[in-house]
């Protein structure tokens, strides 16, 4: 993501320049759920416009990956309260199969 806020503002970080799009604002955190675990993320920040990744859908808190699996699972038929037991194996806790599912409508 920091090469990523590098080309969004077409300068190194404390480099001032004519041609510097925007300042950077620190970081804000994120967490990414993966088939891996759950990562901590430090997202960069600008002043003059949000900060647009490609590692992560925007609003997206769950890898693509875990999303396919689960609304898969949903649409071969598996009841909503055996979604629970799926997500659980998956290592998604504390989301509802239904709002994961709308997720995944939402995204593609």
């Amino acid at each position: 993501m920091e090469e990523e806020a590098l080309l969004q503002t077409d300068d190194q970080r404390y480099e001032r320049t004519g041609s510097r799009k925007a300042s950077r604002n620190g970081y804000k955190p994120r967490t990414l759920l993966t088939k891996y675990g759950e990562l901590e993320l430090s997202k960069p920040q600008f002043r003059e416009f949000p900060f647009e990744t490609q590692v992560f859908e925007k609003y997206s808190r769950i890898e693509k990956a875990i999303l396919s699996a689960i609304a898969e699972s949903y649409l071969q038929g598996v009841s909503t309260r055996r979604m629970k037991k799926v997500m659980t194996a998956l290592g998604v806790g504390g989301i509802s199969a239904s709002s994961v599912f709308q997720d995944y409508k939402r995204t593609g």
